[in-house]
């Protein structure tokens, strides 16, 4: 009876009913609900008297996580990963999460387009999953994607011709350089971000109408060599 009760003068027996008569309440957020019931006890000769109290189901529980966001390092690509950023960020980070009075709906920040905070073009982001009941209760897990760099450059070397100089010596400056290895590619670095190291640099007139070999190391914005 609501933790109601209640006595008669005469010591008469009391019989009580209430209504309406509540099955299932969820006229609120998720399975949630109140309903006001009225109680009514009667004695034996018919005198009744009435009092009235609502009960009330309410959410105040976030979602439980089943399982927590999980940090994810990719290959650099040298775009910024976008399609497998973008399928991370769709999987909540691969969290899970369930709630005990309805579904969950979820959320992420910051919103992240390209990352570029890194060498070359790799860098990471942190970002916090949300999930929140229908009753606006709130978890947060937090992960990070990381675009990492591993991929040493691919390189490859064309055979050039360099000049005598007016002083009997010659190098391979900056532009015999690029002409020598202007078929180098890297997944992440740009070809101006690739130093290379040469041995020998320079020669002199005994080298003339010479072929030499040169041993190259190029190396990437991110040390990979």
């Amino acid at each position: 009876h609501g933790g109601a009760r209640a006595e008669d003068s005469g010591g008469n027996l009391v019989t009580w009913v209430y209504a309406p008569d509540p099955v299932v309440l969820s006229n609120l957020c998720g399975a949630t609900g109140a309903v006001t019931v009225i109680f009514k006890v009667t004695d034996d000769c018919g005198n009744s008297a009435t009092t009235t109290a609502t009960f009330t189901i309410r959410d105040i529980t976030p979602p439980t996580w089943t399982a927590p966001a999980a940090n994810k390092t990719v290959e650099c690509d040298g775009s910024g990963n976008a399609a497998e950023l973008s399928a991370w960020l769709a999987d909540h980070g691969g969290a899970r999460a369930s709630d005990v009075c309805g579904g969950v709906t979820w959320s992420f920040s910051p919103d992240p387009a390209i990352l570029s905070d890194g060498c070359g073009s790799t860098g990471s982001v942190t970002v916090v999953f949300s999930a929140t009941d229908a009753c606006g209760n709130t978890s947060t897990n937090t992960a990070s994607f990381i675009i990492a760099d591993t991929t040493p450059p691919v390189l490859h070397t064309n055979p050039i011709c360099i000049y005598l100089s007016e002083y009997g010596t010659w190098a391979l400056d900056k532009p015999n350089i690029q002409r020598l290895t202007e078929n180098t590619t890297d997944n992440c670095s740009d070809y101006d971000a690739i130093t290379f190291s040469i041995v020998p640099l320079s020669y002199d007139c005994n080298d003339v109408l010479k072929e030499k070999m040169v041993t190259v190391l190029a190396t990437d914005g991110c040390g990979n060599t």
